[in-house]
């Protein structure tokens, strides 16, 4: 019987991004540069025999989406498990910023960024409960998922997928338009 194969896909890079902003659940433009990114992991993914297609609902995930599913040939579907980190009052903010508004918050955070909420949005550890949900309830075995969704959420799943403590997960980096690949218990990462 064949493997499973998961292929999560950060977003391509948005002007936020670039402005080191926090972007949560508010979304900002695509940079030109990253629908090429989108059109080259196309390129790669259409060689892949891909089953099903999922996205976060988010417009910038959904662009990036759009653009590798034209491509392939496929429609996807979207995800409200597969939404980004809401982090709350912080959206739009730099970090400088968060420590100098609210200090008490970036204090609890540096101690434990895992269970710490951000103003009125979720913890880390929120997150990964529904990357869990969703691997539970939309990723059969012997078939091949693309998920095109958002840094913290793919980390979640892609942790949640491989059985990562949750210190290797806020370890890990994902790169906008990177593209992780899991089969079994191996990673693989491209970057388009």
């Amino acid at each position: 019987m064949a493997e499973r194969i998961v292929y999560i896909m950060r977003h391509g890079q948005t002007v936020w991004n670039l402005e080191h902003r926090i972007q949560g659940r508010k979304d900002s433009a695509l940079l030109p540069e990253s629908l090429l990114a989108a059109k080259r992991a196309a390129a790669y993914l259409a060689g892949q025999s891909i089953d099903k297609v999922f996205s976060s609902p988010l417009p910038r995930a959904n662009q990036t989406a759009d653009i590798v599913c034209g491509a392939l040939g496929l429609p996807h579907s979207s995800s409200l498990l597969l939404l980004e980190c809401d982090h709350g009052k912080c959206e739009g903010m730099i970090r400088e910023q968060i420590d100098i508004r609210m200090p008490e918050f970036s204090k609890a955070r540096k101690a434990d960024k895992w269970v710490t909420p951000w103003p009125d949005g979720e913890a880390y550890a929120d997150v990964y409960c529904r990357a869990e949900r969703f691997a539970a309830t939309e990723l059969e075995e012997a078939k091949r998922y693309l998920i095109i969704a958002h840094e913290m959420i793919n980390k979640c799943l892609a942790g949640a997928l491989l059985h990562w403590e949750h210190d290797r997960i806020m370890c890990f980096k994902q790169r906008n338009t990177e593209l992780l690949v899991i089969n079994g218990t191996d990673l693989m990462t491209y970057v388009f």
